[in-house]
């Protein structure tokens, strides 16, 4: 699981990942809390 995947200091680390089955959410509403992010990314990864 990669939270906040949109952010780009993790773009090398999900290029090492290709090739594995992934799914990507997004947060469209606020949280739980409140919280609302544009953009805001989770992957989940499985590995091969």
């Amino acid at each position: 699981m990669l939270n906040n995947a949109e952010r780009p200091y993790y773009q090398p680390g999900i290029k090492l990942l290709e090739g594995w089955e992934s799914v990507s959410t997004d947060q469209p509403e606020p949280d739980s809390c409140g919280f609302t992010y544009p953009h805001w990314k989770t992957n989940w990864y499985i590995k091969p």
